[in-house]
């Protein structure tokens, strides 16, 4: 967006006129209970964690509290974060969901997915793959680069395709706050 345009989330520059604006949404499934306006975190299958770790929006804030009992099973529109969104048209894209139009349908197929990545490509297994994806999640274990998941003492070579934090993110609802480490390395 360009300066001239309203930015939600911001106060409006004295120069602000009316205007309209795009906003990304989706329909999604809570997995608990919520108000309007409570923010959520994506999970699969199009479901919402409300209040998690990692928001991605919003439920949306029109709905009338006294009509709408939001419990976990209900049906919303989710109102994605402003300037969240990587493209837009009237399809999105944004970080915390996948290039397909859906996440993996279920955290089996995605510990699947991870399991096999483990067993092909060159680190220590999965245990130990995903103990060190959440601890760089966590932010208590950035090795000496953010571009790399880093083993002292065992081998690890090779690249992190994207679909590994899709999957690691439908298993554990957990995603870095920044950048995804796209390689693994050693000091073996």
């Amino acid at each position: 967006m360009s300066d001239n345009h309203p930015k939600l989330g911001e106060l409006p520059p004295e120069s602000a006129a009316r205007d309209a604006i795009h906003m990304a949404v989706c329909p999604g499934v809570l997995t608990g209970s919520a108000y309007p306006g409570s923010p959520v975190s994506v999970l699969a299958d199009g479901q919402f964690l409300p209040n998690g770790n990692h928001p991605v929006g919003i439920v949306d804030p029109f709905l009338n509290r006294s009509r709408h009992q939001l419990v976990a099973g209900s049906r919303v529109w989710i109102l994605l974060n402003p300037g969240s969104i990587t493209s837009l048209r009237h399809e999105w894209t944004h970080p915390a969901f996948s290039d397909s139009p859906m996440l993996p349908d279920s955290k089996a197929e995605s510990k699947r997915w991870i399991e096999t990545f483990a067993n092909e490509c060159d680190c220590p297994g999965y245990e130990a793959l995903m103990e060190k994806a959440e601890a760089f999640c966590d932010g208590t274990d950035v090795g000496w680069s953010e571009e790399y998941l880093h083993w002292d003492g065992e081998d690890a070579h090779g690249n992190i395709p994207p679909e590994f934090w899709t999957h690691f993110f439908v298993l554990t609802a957990k995603k870095p706050g920044g950048e995804v480490p796209s390689g693994f390395s050693c000091s073996c």
